[in-house]
């Protein structure tokens, strides 16, 4: 993807050439929500680097499963252990006391108990196989963490920055949504012909400060763009739309 510039200090715009079958080249525009696409990218860094321990109970804990529940903990013993429960099996007990926790994850952050055995079997139980589960109370503290320290709306960023920002993107595992849920990408409109030579113009700003004398080439064009990106947002954002004028536009 090439950087076309920032909009209104939050969106990354992009621009994507691809050749089709028939060797027509194809250009679509694209806006990249830059503190949604960068909590992302902390957030997958957090998590493939962050390992819970196991701390064992003084006393171990009932587990009161259901028959089924009890087969599926059985199967999924390995996934427990991997998020630092550790769940003993008396196969001589009776059915409704076979399972007891003996240890759960450590982490400064939160504690863990029986409830959240309880949790992570459901996810379990929905998730596809072979899909990664994390478990809810330490999903929630990585957000938080992503988050603080991502890039926020409102941060005027370098073409570097920004085209780090969509490189990063491009790697991730799930880069569609931020842990919040918060979309980081959109398809805008596709360009062709004038337009697409137009974008393979440098990195710029297209929506000025408050009072910037600023009148890029093309300034026209550009404020058309804006014109119609400010709709687009206000319809992603159930916001009203901001008109973006220089100071010659009339």
């Amino acid at each position: 993807m090439h950087v076309i510039g920032q909009f209104n200090n939050g969106f990354i715009l992009t621009r994507l050439r691809e050749r089709q079958p028939s060797g027509a080249l194809s250009s679509d525009l694209f806006i990249i929500d830059q503190h949604a696409a960068s909590e992302k990218a902390n957030f997958e860094r957090l998590s493939s680097k962050t390992s819970l321990g196991s701390q064992r109970l003084l006393c171990p804990l009932p587990l009161e499963l259901a028959p089924a529940e009890l087969e599926a903990v059985r199967a999924n013993l390995p996934a427990f252990e991997a998020q630092g429960f550790q769940i003993l099996l008396d196969e001589e007990a009776p059915a409704a006391q076979r399972a007891k926790l003996a240890a759960v994850p450590f982490c400064k952050r939160a504690s863990f108990g029986v409830a959240d055995v309880h949790e992570l079997l459901a996810l379990l139980l929905d998730a596809p196989a072979g899909a990664s589960i994390q478990l809810p109370k330490l999903r929630a503290i990585l957000a938080s963490r992503a988050c603080h320290s991502a890039v926020v709306i409102g941060d005027a960023l370098q073409p570097a920055k920004m085209a780090a920002i969509v490189r990063t993107l491009s790697t991730l595992e799930q880069p569609w949504n931020c842990p919040h849920g918060r979309p980081t990408i959109r398809h805008v409109a596709h360009l062709g012909g004038a337009q697409a030579d137009y974008y393979q113009a440098r990195p710029r700003l297209l929506w000025p400060s408050r009072g910037s004398s600023r009148r890029p080439e093309g300034r026209h064009r550009t404020c058309a763009c804006a014109r119609l990106l400010a709709k687009v947002l206000a319809s992603l954002l159930n916001a009203q739309p901001r008109v973006c004028r220089y100071a010659d536009d009339s």
